[in-house]
């Protein structure tokens, strides 16, 4: 779990997925990276070291 401080700390890219996860917990059991990726229109890259962290 995030901490507000966590939160604060989070880019514009980290902050919308950040987002975007919280929002569609349900959606994303069955999502792939490049799915995430494509829904917030950044390249699939981007998002590996957030999710991996």
């Amino acid at each position: 779990m995030f901490t507000g401080e966590m939160i604060a700390s989070l880019n514009a890219i980290e902050t919308s997925l950040y987002n975007y996860v919280s929002k569609n917990e349900d959606k994303l059991s069955s999502m792939r990276i490049r799915e995430l990726a494509h829904e917030l229109m950044y390249p699939h890259q981007r998002y590996y070291a957030f999710v991996v962290n």
